[in-house]
């Protein structure tokens, strides 16, 4: 599918999300549409030297969908630690190369399209917060367990980045008397015990014989599964503690693997959520796991953040 049509002038944005296996592309109209969809391997792109394979690569797709000078322009998603200005890479466990690199500046230099960063966590979220038609008046949390623990927080009609561009760091809450070594250096993180690196320790453990994406189909009424949903549900009810929010999203790859146990999870986080509020007054939604949400999500937080304020000005 072509992102351009000869007979149309409707503007679009470029959505990229760039995970630890795949990047995707493609185009978003203002309405989230998604058209020219795209889907490679993350490390056929970046493994030599990521700003300049990703410069090229985007280079390549620009040409090919006939969009060059069409584009309002680009907001890329990744899986990293941004600068609140979300201009500069500061950490990226899973992409080697660019942490510390100016990527949003080196990109425009090359491309000549302005060029925005954004945790992949938030273009997820955005994806949902359009999904579910949230008001821009709501406080909400979107909480994204895959590999570790993504987590987006939006008040006041915004992201809340915090003062260094770091909030939200939700897998990184200490855990009492956990002596587990975290990635980010730190020990007696929660993400080890409760994101996916902490589900493949229980497999291999316990269940040595089960896939990993059918371990909640055929051991979720298991002890140590069952503390595993007890366990998660604790820093997300933390920061719904914390926060206050009207709406919690609830969604990543463990979440959306088969039989896992949502209900569980979502008794969990209420049985810890403070009495009355914000427990009475929580709604809890649940995202849908497609690799195409990102994309989207990115391309809607460039229209609704981005863009829409450059015309203003």
């Amino acid at each position: 599918m072509c992102c351009h049509d000869e007979n149309r002038s409707e503007p679009v944005v470029v959505g990229v999300d760039i995970g630890g296996t795949h990047l995707r592309v493609g185009c978003v109209s203002k309405t989230g549409k998604l058209s020219g969809y795209e889907k490679v391997r993350q490390r056929d792109i970046l493994q030599k030297d990521p700003v300049e394979g990703l410069g090229r690569f985007l280079n390549h797709f620009l040409m090919e969908k006939k969009l060059v000078g069409k584009v309002l322009g680009i907001v890329i998603g990744l899986p990293a630690t941004l600068n609140r200005e979300q201009t500069v890479v500061y950490n990226a466990p899973n992409l080697e190369g660019l942490d510390g690199v100016p990527l949003a500046e080196r990109l425009e230099a090359d491309l000549k399209i302005p060029v925005f960063l954004l945790k992949d966590v938030s273009a997820l979220f955005y994806y949902d917060f359009m999904r579910f038609a949230i008001s821009p008046h709501t406080v909400a949390i979107g909480c994204y367990v895959g590999t570790g623990i993504g987590n987006a927080i939006y008040l006041d009609g915004k992201l809340f980045l915090g003062a260094n561009g770091s909030a939200g760091e939700l897998g990184h809450i200490p855990v009492w008397e956990s002596k587990e070594p975290c990635g980010c250096g730190n020990q007696g993180c929660a993400e080890p015990l409760v994101g996916g690196k902490g589900l493949e320790r229980i497999q291999m453990e316990y269940f040595p014989d089960t896939k990993i994406h059918e371990l909640f189909l055929r051991h979720g009424r298991s002890p140590v599964l069952c503390e595993y949903i007890q366990h998660l549900a604790l820093p997300i009810a933390s920061e719904v503690n914390i926060l206050d929010p009207q709406v919690l999203i609830l969604g990543g790859g463990v979440i959306s693997m088969e039989g896992f146990p949502v209900k569980d999870l979502i008794e969990a986080i209420r049985v810890h959520a403070r009495k009355p509020f914000p427990e009475k007054n929580l709604k809890i939604l649940i995202s849908e796991n497609s690799g195409e949400n990102g994309v989207i999500g990115a391309g809607l937080y460039a229209w609704d953040h981005l863009i829409d304020k450059e015309a203003a000005d």
